[in-house]
């Protein structure tokens, strides 16, 4: 698999077929972004064009800014679950009825969230009002 994302150029090359932090860095933000966007997209928002000796402090920096914005989304998504999640710690309530109703709030947000990242890669590099454009639905 890592061999592929070499080949993809979505992380840089091993160097005498040793793997560095550099190469960790790129399979942690490589894996996380698989779980919910295609290996083609992860390659569009990944520099293509990714330097065999790139620099370490450039990839710390990018790592560094991911993490980051992988902690925000993950305390802001917790305390939403922690909302959503009220009704489970409710003593009032059924507790398998709220657990489906939590399943079914988690699923219609991963598929919004699954729509508007692919939406979004569509942008990137894009004329925005000429992807904007095609996506109108004709008004009869």
């Amino acid at each position: 698999t890592i061999n592929n994302y070499v080949r993809l150029k979505i992380m840089p090359a091993p160097v005498k077929r040793k793997y560095f932090r550099v190469h960790i860095a790129y399979l942690i933000m490589i894996l996380t972004m698989k779980q919910s966007i295609s290996i083609s997209d992860v390659q569009k928002i990944i520099p293509a064009d990714i330097p065999a000796d790139i620099p370490e402090e450039e990839v710390r920096a990018t790592y560094q800014e991911y993490s980051e914005k992988f902690r925000h989304i993950a305390l802001f998504f917790n305390q939403q679950v922690q909302d959503a999640a009220e009704d489970i710690r409710t003593p009032d309530q059924p507790g398998e009825a709220a657990v489906s109703r939590l399943v079914i709030e988690s699923a219609l947000i991963a598929g919004f969230s699954k729509i508007l990242a692919e939406k979004l890669i569509r942008l990137c590099g894009a004329d925005t009002q000429e992807v904007l454009a095609a996506e109108q639905v004709p008004q009869p």
